[in-house]
C-alpha cells in the first residue's frame, strides 16, 4: 500500500515516505545541529547537495532558520519566485544558471522580500511565457543587494526594479528582447553595469525617481518618462538620453 525511497546525499542517507514534505525532511535533517542560526544550505542539480532545486532549498530555509544558501554549478529549470527576507543566495558564477523553462509564466528570479543578497549566478528567461514575455529578474522588495549577476538572455527586460533602495553591482546583460534594466521604483542604484543589447539599455518609469547609474558601459539609449526626476547618470557610456514618450531629454535628469 505504500513505499519508501532511500536517498543518499552529502549529509548522509534520507528515507522519504509518500507523505513526506520537503520542509519536514529539512527540519529532521538539521534537527541534530546545535546552532540552527547561520546554517548554510546547498542546492545541487546533480543530486549531491542537500536539495535538488533552489525552491526546495528556500522553502526549507525558514524551517531550519538558515540564513544562507549556496547553489552549485548547473542549470536549474524551476523559477525562484521568492527569496526569504534577509537571506543570502549565491552561486558559482555563470556556471550556476537559473531559468524558468519549467514554468514560463514566472520570472526565473524574483526577489520580493527585503534585505536579501543574491550574487555570483546567471539567469535566463525562456521564450514564450504563458502570460506574455517574462523579465529575467524582478526585484519588488526593498533594500536588496545583487552582486555579479549575469542575464544571459531575457525574453523581455533584463531586470525590473519595482522596489526601492536596491543596489545592483557588477550587473551584466548579454541579451534582452526589450530593456536592459527598468527602473520602476525610486532610489535604486546600478553600479558598474555592462548592458550589451536590448531595445534600450535603461528606462526610468515615472515612479523611478532619485535613482543612479554609475561607471557603466551601456550599448543603447537611456529613456526617462515624465515624472522620473532627480535621476543621476555618472561616469557611464551610453547612446543618448531621451524622454520615454517624446524622445527629448527630460528636465531634472542629469
Amino acid at each position: 500500500d505504500s513505499f519508501a525511497v532511500v536517498l543518499g546525499g552529502a549529509t548522509g542517507y534520507r528515507v522519504i515516505d509518500p507523505d513526506a514534505r520537503i520542509e519536514g525532511l529539512a527540519a529532521q535533517q538539521y534537527a541534530d545541529r546545535s546552532v540552527m542560526f547561520g546554517s548554510v544550505l546547498e542546492a545541487d542539480s546533480s543530486g549531491h547537495g542537500d536539495f535538488w532545486s533552489i525552491p526546495d532549498m528556500l522553502n526549507a530555509a525558514s524551517v531550519v532558520n538558515a540564513r544562507a544558501g549556496h547553489v552549485k554549478a548547473g542549470t536549474y529549470p524551476n523559477p525562484v519566485t521568492s527569496v526569504p527576507a534577509g537571506f543570502m543566495l549565491w552561486g558559482d558564477g555563470v556556471k550556476t544558471l537559473i531559468t524558468n523553462s519549467s514554468s514560463t509564466g514566472d520570472e526565473p528570479l524574483t526577489v520580493s522580500n527585503d534585505s536579501c543578497v543574491v550574487r555570483d549566478l546567471a539567469v535566463r528567461s525562456a521564450t514564450g511565457g504563458a502570460g506574455g514575455n517574462q523579465d529575467a529578474i524582478l526585484v519588488s522588495g526593498n533594500h536588496n543587494i545583487l552582486v555579479d549577476v549575469t542575464v544571459v538572455d531575457a525574453d523581455d527586460d533584463g531586470i525590473a526594479l519595482t522596489g526601492r533602495f536596491n543596489r545592483i553591482t557588477d550587473f551584466r546583460v548579454v541579451d534582452s528582447d526589450d530593456r536592459g534594466i527598468s527602473f520602476e521604483g525610486g532610489r535604486n542604484s546600478l553600479i558598474t553595469p555592462v548592458i550589451s543589447s536590448g531595445g534600450s539599455s535603461a528606462v526610468f518609469i515615472a515612479a523611478g525617481d532619485s535613482c543612479r547609474i554609475s561607471n557603466g558601459d551601456l550599448s543603447g539609449n537611456i529613456h526617462a518618462a515624465t515624472g522620473a526626476t532627480r535621476n543621476i547618470i555618472i561616469g557611464t557610456v551610453y547612446g543618448t538620453l531621451k524622454d520615454y514618450g517624446t524622445s527629448t531629454v527630460e528636465a531634472g535628469n542629469q
